[in-house]
C-alpha cells in the first residue's frame, strides 16, 4: 500500500530567522543549515512527485521551473508550495529520446563525416568531432558537393527507417515520436535531391500504427529576386497515387548553408524590411505553393527556423487542406497573420531551450495549438543559441517537454525585446547589407561580362 507524499513545511525556527535580519546575521551558519535542509526537503518531495531522477537532469529543471517561484531566502508557504507545484505541471512528458546506440559503422570516408554530423543534429553528439575536414567545409562555405548531398539524404534515409522499428505506445511517446520525424523532414531540403527522388518515410496513425510509404520528392522553387537563386521547398507525395490516406508532406527549407542554392534568398527573408520572417517570401511565392497545393488533402507541413515560420503561416490560407503542422525553432509570427482562422489543423511548435530565434514574435493561442519547449538531458549537450537552434533535444538520451502557455510566453519582457531588435534592427544588420553586397557582386558579374565580350569582338 503506497503511502501519500506529504509537502514539505518550514521549521518555526528557520521562519524567526526570516523575519529577523539581526538574529539572522548572528546565527548565520544556523540560518544556512536550515536553509539548506528546507531546499532539500522540498527539492525531495517534487522529485519523488513527479519521478525524476535526480541529478543534472532534476537540477536543470528545477533552476527553470522552481527557482523562480521560490528560494530559500523566501518562506516557504503553501502558496509557494503551489506555485512549484503549477509549474511542474506542465511538464508534458520526461524520459527517453528518440536516441540510439547503433551506428553506421560500415560506413567509411565522406559516408561516415556525413553520418557523424547527422548524429550530431539529430543525436546531441559532437559538432566537431569527425565532421570538420577541407571536401565538408568547402561543400558547406563554397560550392556544394553532390556526392555530400547524396550521402546526407542516405544518412536522414536511416534515421527515417529506425522510426519504424520503434513505434510510440502513448500520447506522450507520440508526441517524440512526430517531434523526430519533423526534424527528419525539416533537414531534408538541406540535401537538394532531384525532382522524382524516392524516399521511405514512416506514417504515424491514430491507433499508433506505423506503417511505411514511399514517397516521391517534388522541388518548390521560392524565389525573393533574380538577382540570386532561389530556395527549395520539398513537397512529398506517395508513390502509390490510388492510396487517398497517405499524407502529402510539405517541407520549407530554412535558413541554408552559404555554399547552397538560395543561402542569400533566406538570409534576405530572415530580415526583410517591414515583414516578419519569411513573409514577403511567402507572398510573393503564394502561386506556386497553391499550384501544389491543388488537388491535396491532409497535408503535413514541417519546417526548422525560417522554415518552421513559413510552414505556420501557410496554416492562415489552407487549413482547409492541412491536417497538422511541426514547425521547429520557428521564430513567432507578427502582424494580421494569426487572425485567420486555423481551423482544425493541429500545430506542435517545439522550442528548444537556449534558442533565441524562436524568442522573437508572438504565439497565437487555440485548442489546436501546442507549444512545447524541450530540455535534452544528455552528457555534451548544452544550451546557447547556435547549438540549440540547429538541433533539438528529441533524440538524446531523455527529454523533457515543457507545455507553455502562449499567452504567458507572449508577455515576457525578452520576448518584446527581441521581437524589437529583428524588427528594426534586423533589416540593417542583416538585409542591407547582404542586398549591397547582392547588387555589388551582379555588377562585377556583368562587367566582367561585358569585358568578355568586348575582348572577343577584338580578339575572336
Amino acid at each position: 500500500m503506497s503511502t501519500a507524499i506529504l509537502p514539505p513545511q518550514d521549521s518555526m525556527e528557520r521562519v524567526a530567522l526570516l523575519h529577523s535580519p539581526l538574529q539572522s546575521l548572528l546565527h548565520r551558519s544556523r540560518r544556512k543549515e536550515l536553509d539548506q535542509r528546507v531546499l532539500e526537503s522540498v527539492k525531495g518531495y517534487f522529485q519523488q512527485e513527479y519521478n525524476i531522477p535526480q541529478g543534472k537532469e532534476f537540477d536543470r529543471l528545477w533552476k527553470d521551473l522552481a527557482a523562480p517561484q521560490w528560494t530559500p531566502s523566501q518562506e516557504l508557504t503553501e502558496a509557494k508550495i503551489g506555485a512549484i507545484k503549477e509549474r511542474f505541471e506542465k511538464i508534458f512528458y520526461n524520459g527517453p529520446g528518440f536516441y540510439h546506440e547503433k551506428q553506421a559503422e560500415w560506413l567509411d570516408g565522406d559516408d561516415q563525416t556525413v553520418e557523424n554530423l547527422v548524429q550530431a543534429l539529430c543525436h546531441g553528439r559532437s559538432l566537431t568531432s569527425g565532421i570538420i575536414n577541407r571536401r565538408f567545409l568547402n561543400s558547406i562555405f563554397i560550392d556544394v558537393d553532390p556526392a555530400l548531398l547524396t550521402s546526407f539524404r542516405n544518412a536522414l534515409q536511416r534515421e527515417l527507417v529506425r522510426l519504424i522499428e520503434f513505434p510510440p505506445h502513448t500520447e506522450q511517446e507520440a508526441i517524440v515520436w512526430r517531434a523526430f520525424r519533423a526534424n527528419v523532414l525539416a533537414l531534408l531540403p538541406y540535401s537538394y535531391p532531384e525532382d522524382g527522388t524516392e524516399l521511405i518515410v514512416p506514417v504515424l496513425y491514430k491507433n499508433m500504427e506505423v506503417l511505411t510509404e514511399i514517397y516521391v520528392i517534388e522541388g518548390i522553387p521560392m524565389s525573393l529576386t533574380s538577382l540570386a537563386s532561389p530556395m527549395r521547398a520539398l513537397g512529398l507525395t506517395s508513390k502509390d497515387s490510388s492510396d487517398v490516406d497517405v499524407p502529402p508532406i510539405l517541407s520549407y527549407m530554412g535558413t541554408t548553408f552559404p555554399g547552397g542554392d538560395g543561402y542569400i534568398t533566406s538570409m534576405l527573408a530572415d530580415s526583410t524590411p517591414g515583414h516578419q520572417v519569411g513573409g514577403y517570401l511567402y507572398k510573393q511565392n503564394k502561386e506556386t505553393i497553391d499550384a501544389w497545393f491543388q488537388g491535396k488533402q491532409n497535408v503535413e507541413v514541417t519546417g526548422i527556423s525560417l522554415g518552421g515560420a513559413l510552414a505556420l503561416q501557410t496554416v492562415a490560407d489552407y487549413s482547409d487542406k492541412i491536417s497538422r503542422v511541426d514547425a521547429l525553432n520557428p521564430p513567432g509570427l507578427e502582424g494580421d497573420t494569426w487572425h485567420a482562422s486555423t481551423g482544425n489543423v493541429l500545430i506542435n511548435i517545439y522550442c528548444q531551450a537556449g534558442d533565441i530565434v524562436s524568442k522573437v514574435g508572438r504565439w497565437f493561442y487555440s485548442k489546436n495549438i501546442n507549444l512545447f519547449r524541450l530540455f535534452a538531458h544528455q552528457d555534451g549537450v548544452w544550451e546557447d543559441p547556435f547549438t540549440s537552434h540547429i538541433r533539438l533535444a528529441t533524440g538524446c538520451r531523455r527529454v523533457t517537454f515543457i507545455k507553455e502557455d502562449p499567452e504567458e510566453i507572449n508577455k515576457r519582457a525578452e520576448r518584446g525585446f527581441f521581437t524589437f531588435i529583428h524588427r528594426y534592427l534586423g533589416p540593417w544588420i542583416v538585409f542591407v547589407p547582404t542586398f549591397a553586397v547582392l547588387i555589388i557582386f551582379e555588377a562585377l558579374r556583368n562587367t566582367v561580362r561585358a569585358v568578355k565580350a568586348v575582348f572577343s569582338r577584338i580578339f575572336p
